[in-house]
């Protein structure tokens, strides 16, 4: 893939809460540290980041779970963050960051899934790539989330979680291969991620459950045997955005609002569709999308490409308190760690298409 990655420098910055729980940072560096670290933090009652060196990470199978990484902290309502892409830096082996999702890679050998999180409070997943998951049930083999029901617990709710910039790749289930969230309240968001060649029976890559609020915001679902199935019931809400879905074998796109509930699909490129009982649909395509060609795994769009600036832009005008449909946007990044708004426009799918040169250079002394 092209890489014109954007670096962050870590200042080793705390989460700001607006409680006064401690927060927890660990650096893991290998497979062994991964299981270690999120054992922990589903029991050390704090707030937890997770941050992964640049490599790849077997898992280690254990046939008493399902997935190789595990993480059980359903009854913490405490805010979880794994992220990768982290290098050495200033003597510290996770103190810089590139960000991109194709660095730190989790591989579940074709043995078992590759991460289940089962969390009562708010869960960010960014700059991962989850390869060769299996599993032989309905589970996802990928990345399963469950959000439990915390407000018990006293958590300042809505829960939410942020799956972003991350790459699937070559998962295979009986369902749902790639991604699943479910969650008995909250909002998730699925954004700027990468679903290329994932493999299950019933063609469910990306499904939301129960979920009060759900966002698919300029994601890339490329030669999988199934694509993506949202069913949003009554009081739950659906809002699916510049999304590029391809080259699917069975199901491309299926999204269903039942009684009440609310469906929003814009500005998407999608091969075919079933689209039932939408509140609102435009600005959708169905073209083939064209794409640079430097390596079958680049999926910028080249130039002429109908999907540049074809995508929809964050609200630009926010109430207060922010409310559905309003609580969204397309990130600051885009898959590759660009910048994800070039002029005020936005791509449909997960790759920004960069300027081309000679507009960067046009200026008007030029001569004819």
């Amino acid at each position: 893939m092209k890489k014109y990655p954007l670096i962050l420098i870590s200042c080793c910055l705390s989460f700001l809460l607006l409680t006064t729980v401690q927060a927890a940072t660990f650096c893991v560096t290998n497979s062994t540290q991964l299981l270690l670290r999120l054992n922990e933090a589903a029991t050390n009652d704090q707030n937890d980041v997770i941050r992964i060196k640049q490599g790849t990470y077997p898992i280690i199978s254990n046939p008493q779970l399902t997935h190789g990484f595990t993480y059980s902290g359903g009854n913490e309502n405490r805010t979880l963050d794994i992220s990768g892409g982290w290098i050495s830096f200033n003597n510290n082996d996770c103190g810089l960051q590139i960000n991109q999702g194709d660095s730190t890679v989790l591989d579940g050998r074709d043995l078992q899934g590759v991460m289940r999180i089962t969390a009562g409070g708010n869960v960010f997943i960014s700059n991962l790539s989850f390869i060769n998951g299996f599993v032989d049930n309905s589970l996802s083999s990928g990345l399963h989330l469950f959000l439990s029901d915390d407000t018990r617990r006293g958590f300042l709710g809505p829960i939410r979680a942020t799956i972003e910039k991350n790459f699937f790749i070559g998962n295979e289930s009986q369902s749902r291969a790639a991604f699943t969230a479910s969650s008995d309240v909250g909002r998730v968001y699925f954004k700027n991620n990468l679903v290329v060649s994932n493999n299950s029976s019933l063609g469910l890559y990306v499904a939301t459950f129960d979920s009060n609020e759900t966002y698919l915001i300029n994601n890339t679902f490329f030669a999988n045997s199934g694509g993506i199935s949202i069913s949003p019931a009554s009081g739950e809400k659906a809002y699916v955005v510049n999304n590029l879905v391809w080259g699917t074998q069975n199901r491309n796109v299926g999204l269903s609002a039942n009684g009440t509930g609310e469906l929003y699909v814009f500005n998407n490129n999608y091969q075919t569709a079933t689209i039932n009982q939408p509140t609102a649909v435009a600005q959708n395509q169905s073209i083939q999308p064209v794409f640079v060609g430097s390596n079958i795994l680049d999926f910028t769009p080249a130039i002429g490409s109908s999907m540049i600036n074809a995508g929809k832009p964050s609200p630009f005008i926010v109430p207060n308190p922010i409310t559905f449909p309003f609580n969204w946007n397309v990130g600051i990044a885009d898959f590759e760690g660009n910048a994800r708004v070039l002029d005020g426009r936005v791509d449909i799918g997960a790759v920004e298409a960069p300027v081309p040169p000679d507009l960067i250079f046009m200026n008007g002394f030029e001569s004819s």
